[in-house]
């Protein structure tokens, strides 16, 4: 079977967001097979085999080795291209960034202006709005927006070129999109955190509509985690964990039910994370060795309720935390701890 087992002979239209800010894309009909007869386009030089683009080629452009062909012309001349013929790409790309915005006060836009950044560099650099803020050039807005600026554009772009080259080829465009983001919360405010996927869904599904779509996405997040609860489909969706076998030091990937845990603390409480608690390591560390006591057989001592009491404070456990309501009971029955 083409493809070898396993593997679909055309596993659609590719794209992985690295967390360097880079990206990698593998298109049907832009990047072919690994034979001679199947790497070379109609009009002769060799097609790659995947465009990979580093963090700063995604903005300024990919180009081949010697130079000699644009690849992509990149985010800061493709944007004021799309924003001068304000046709239906730069409308796919204005929907897109307002979807992944990080929430109604939030907004994302294309600047109304384009601005110049020194006399030595003759281009005209987009501009970006969030909410009522003033505009401001793309390459030095925060690294969160930079971020998602990223990841808009480069779905955008990598969609519109298969489909223009599919046309160009006599093709039809692929039937299937798969997306992988890798630490897709990098740079982003929990706010953000919490709607990044489900914001990077609709996107990805209103843009290639004719498509079946596969987001793969890597996190460290909890917050990313108990935002996708509502949107979980288990005869769609799965959530697979890595992490380290005991003994061994190998890295397992395994297959897990997913469970709503709701608040966030209990996701951090989850196998996905596996910590004892959601506090700090001091505080945990301390009401470890007070549950020690609560637990303990023999009656302990009024020195090591005292010496537990005052790891607590240290730890700074806020005054609402519940666990005061158990201890506090306990050590009460000892005259001399307040």
């Amino acid at each position: 079977m083409e493809g070898g087992q396993g593997r679909p002979a055309n596993p659609g239209l590719v794209l992985y967001a690295r967390v360097d800010g880079g990206f990698a894309v593998w298109d049907p009909v832009r990047n072919q097979k690994n034979s001679e007869a199947s790497s070379r386009d109609e009009a002769g030089p060799a097609l790659p085999s995947a465009f990979v683009f580093t963090a700063q080629e995604v903005w300024d452009g990919l180009k081949s080795d010697d130079g000699s062909r644009t690849f992509c012309n990149g985010l800061i001349s493709d944007l004021v291209s799309w924003q001068r013929e304000n046709g239906p790409i730069f409308e796919m790309f204005k929907h897109a960034l307002l979807e992944m915005s990080e929430g109604d006060k939030e907004k994302l836009a294309p600047g109304l202006s384009f601005a110049r950044l020194s006399i030595d560099d003759a281009r005209d650099i987009p501009t970006i709005r969030t909410g009522d803020r003033p505009e401001v050039p793309v390459v030095v807005a925060s690294a969160a927006i930079r971020r998602i600026l990223g990841l808009v554009y480069l779905l955008v772009w990598a969609w519109n070129e298969h489909q223009r080259m599919s046309e160009l080829k006599g093709k039809d465009p692929s039937s299937q999109v798969i997306f992988l983001v890798d630490e897709v919360e990098c740079h982003l405010h929990p706010r953000w955190q919490r709607a990044v996927v489900p914001s990077l869904m609709e996107v990805v599904r209103a843009m290639a509509e004719s498509a079946r779509v596969q987001l793969v996405v890597a996190t460290h997040s909890p917050l990313v985690l108990a935002s996708v609860e509502p949107v979980f489909d288990s005869e769609k969706d799965a959530w697979f964990d890595l992490d380290l076998a005991r003994g061994t030091g190998d890295v397992v990937l395994e297959k897990r039910a997913f469970v709503r845990h709701g608040d966030v603390s209990n996701w951090l409480t989850s196998e996905a994370f596996d910590l004892k608690s959601a506090r700090s390591i001091p505080a945990e560390a301390a009401i470890d060795e007070a549950r020690a006591l609560l637990r303990a057989k023999a009656p302990p001592s009024a020195e090591e309720v005292r010496r537990v009491d005052a790891l607590l404070r240290a730890a700074a456990l806020p005054d609402i935390d519940p666990f005061w309501v158990r201890w506090s009971s306990f050590a009460e029955t000892f005259e001399d701890i307040e």
